[in-house]
C-alpha cells in the first residue's frame, strides 16, 4: 500500500500569537474539509494556549477560504520587488 500526500502546513508558536505560515492542500484533495480541519485544530491549540490565531494569506482563494471560516482582515503587508 502506497502513501497519499494531501498537502502540508506550517505554524509557529510566537510569544503573543500562533501563526499559520503555510497551508496547502493538493488539488485532488480539496473540497473534503481537510484544510478546514487543520485550521480548526490549530485554532483549538491557540485557544488552549490563550494565544491569538493569525494566518498568512497570499492570494484571493486563500482570503476567501479564511473569510469563510470567520477570519477578519487585521493587517496588510506591502512588498517591493527588487
Amino acid at each position: 500500500m502506497g502513501s497519499l500526500e494531501v498537502g502540508f502546513f506550517s505554524f509557529v508558536h510566537e510569544k503573543k500569537y500562533i501563526l499559520l505560515r503555510r497551508l496547502y492542500v493538493s488539488s485532488n484533495s480539496r473540497n473534503k474539509h481537510i484544510g478546514t480541519q487543520i485550521v480548526r485544530y490549530i485554532q483549538l491549540y491557540s485557544k488552549f494556549n490563550s494565544k491569538e490565531f493569525r494566518v498568512n494569506v497570499y492570494d484571493d482563494d486563500a482570503e476567501k477560504f479564511y473569510n469563510h471560516l470567520g477570519f477578519k482582515l487585521k493587517f496588510k503587508t506591502f512588498g517591493l520587488e527588487v
